[in-house]
Parts: C-alpha cells; sequence; structure tokens
C-alpha cells in the first residue's frame, strides 16, 4: 500500500513526464521499493485532476434495508409461513457452513 508521500509523488511525477515508466523509475530510485503499477498511477493522476484530492473516498457503510424490502419480506411470511421459514433455515444453515468451512480453511492455513 502506498503512502499519501509517495502517491504525490507519483503524480506530481506523471504530470511533469507523462510517462508511466518513467515514474516507476524515479519512484524505485527514491524509495528504494517496488514502484506501483502502471494502473494505479494512472488512477491517482485522473482522481487527483477530478477531485484535488488523493484521500481515500468515504465507505459506503453497513448497507440499509429498504422499506419495499422489509414488506415484501413480511408479505412473503404471510402468504405462507411454513414455507418462508424452512427457507429461511436452509439459507442460515448454508451460511453458517460456509462460514464455519472459511474458519477451518483459514486456521488450517495459518
Amino acid at each position: 500500500m502506498a503512502t499519501s508521500e509517495q502517491k504525490a509523488f507519483c503524480v506530481l511525477q506523471f504530470a511533469k513526464t507523462e510517462s508511466v515508466v518513467t515514474v516507476q523509475r524515479a519512484f524505485r530510485i527514491k524509495f528504494g521499493c517496488d514502484p506501483p503499477s502502471d494502473n494505479n498511477i494512472r488512477r491517482w493522476f485522473h482522481q487527483f485532476e477530478d477531485t484535488g484530492c488523493l484521500c481515500k473516498g468515504k465507505s459506503t457503510g453497513r448497507p440499509r434495508v429498504s422499506e419495499e424490502d422489509v414488506e415484501r419480506v413480511r408479505e412473503s411470511f404471510t402468504r405462507s409461513p411454513k414455507k418462508s421459514v424452512n427457507l429461511m433455515i436452509d439459507g442460515v444453515i448454508s451460511d453458517l457452513l460456509l462460514v464455519t468451512m472459511n474458519s477451518v480453511f483459514i486456521y488450517s492455513i495459518n
């Protein structure tokens, strides 16, 4: 992950040279590590052109549940309660199984 200083360096160098390869060479000399990819350098440059900032955008956070979704689920349970509960349980069990398998896999790697 590039630091703010490294991103700023790349943007300024790209503005001067308009060459990703030249930016990458200068980056390697200045910072002594592998340079960012050409896509990242271009993305940072365009982001700076568009917004004047290299800051991360605000994350969207937790998704909201719309009233329409709540009403749709409520109607589904009202229409066919037993079928809806069985489908819900199947979904919960499969999600739980997936999480458990992921945990076991990650634990076995470490």
